[in-house]
């Protein structure tokens, strides 16, 4: 139950405040060459509001009738919390001012501790580690950032900034459906079991797309400050990177079999047998949100719908077909074949527009 509230809370301010964040990388420019200075704050405020009604409802729907109000109180405040956080931290990445990120981030792992401490040995409420950590940490954040104190005006940018927003919103909500596909799918076509097996097979391979997002956050920082982007690469550095990526490959497969052991001893031998399929997809989709930068810089925002809504289709197409001809073999090489048409579409895209790969 907590896993499931704390993914809910993840969700929400993935597809607010984390798709805000890059829609003011993306639109800084323009504001700055104008001098206009507004706008963002009336959509967080909008966006506040609509995140408390939906955690309030998901943490009801999801704890039952049995939930206190101060559960549903604490669990409203912890996604405000998160939600101030991470636009606030947009600031940082548009002056590309990571020593602060980095001071940030020691000040969240300080107050995770101290919320643990006080959890503990002082109350049994679990949402208080993340208040106490996310508190503390906003208190440095507020003191070295002005962004949350921007007049609450719009500017003649407005319409086209929120149209920004909303596209690469749904665009988002569309990736999540790909990234919770297989429970969906797998769960009312097979059993319980089915699931667990998969669910441990992806261990390693989500522990590798926690890469993507601080990954490409980093990059569209530098990216949206170039007004064009051209990507050469000769054979000798094709063939470095593709060594790379087979190395990468290999220890994630090497590592993932003993970790199942140790984390999944029930499950572990079945489990192994998917290891180097889904390892194998979730490298390709760390490839495929790498260059997806690029296509999010230099391409119109509509791009990301298509992207998002064709992997979605194979995807979903390819699963459904290959689990029932050939079991959980045949949905792992389903995620597969999906995610590389992601990846094939996103060169394409990017290609026809500012990549010159040679």
């Amino acid at each position: 139950l907590f896993l499931t509230v704390i993914a809910l809370n993840y969700f929400i301010t993935s597809i607010t405040a984390s798709i805000l964040l890059q829609t003011r990388l993306l639109q800084n420019e323009k504001y700055d060459k104008n001098k206009f200075v507004g706008d963002y704050n009336i959509i967080l405020i909008v966006m506040a509001i609509f995140n408390s009604f939906a955690m309030a409802i998901g943490t009801y729907l999801y704890m039952g009738t049995d939930v206190s109000l101060i559960d549903i109180v604490l669990c409203v405040i912890m996604t405000l919390l998160f939600l101030l956080h991470d636009y606030i931290c947009v600031q940082y990445r548009v002056e590309l001012n990571y020593s602060r990120i980095l001071v940030s981030n020691i000040v969240l792992c300080i107050g995770y501790v101290i919320g643990i401490i006080v959890f503990l040995n002082f109350c049994s409420k679990w949402q208080l580690v993340f208040i106490i950590a996310y508190v503390l940490c906003e208190i440095y954040d507020l003191s070295v950032t002005t962004y949350i104190r921007e007049p609450l005006k719009l500017t003649p940018l407005f319409n086209n900034t929120l149209k920004r927003y909303f596209i690469l919103a749904g665009a988002s909500v569309i990736s999540y459906l790909v990234s919770y596909g297989d429970r969906l799918i797998l769960f009312p076509l097979t059993d319980g079991t089915t699931v667990s097996i998969f669910t441990a097979a992806e261990i390693m391979g989500k522990m590798l797309m926690l890469l993507s997002t601080p990954l490409s956050g980093f990059l569209l920082s530098y990216i949206v400050k170039e007004k064009e982007l051209k990507l050469n690469i000769n054979l000798k550095y094709g063939v470095a990177i593709a060594a790379f990526l087979i190395v990468i490959y290999m220890l994630c497969v090497g590592i993932s079999v003993p970790l199942l052991h140790i984390l999944y001893p029930k499950w572990a031998s079945r489990s192994a047998v998917y290891v180097p399929l889904v390892t194998f997809t979730s490298l390709i989709n760390l490839i495929s949100h790498t260059l997806n930068v690029v296509v999010i810089r230099f391409c119109h925002s509509k791009w990301q719908i298509v992207i998002n809504a064709t992997y979605l289709f194979v995807y979903l197409s390819l699963s459904y077909v290959l689990l029932y001809f050939y079991g959980l073999i045949g949905f792992c090489i389903g995620n597969i074949i999906a995610t590389i048409c992601k990846l094939l579409v996103i060169v394409i895209v990017g290609k026809n527009k500012k990549m010159k790969v040679q």
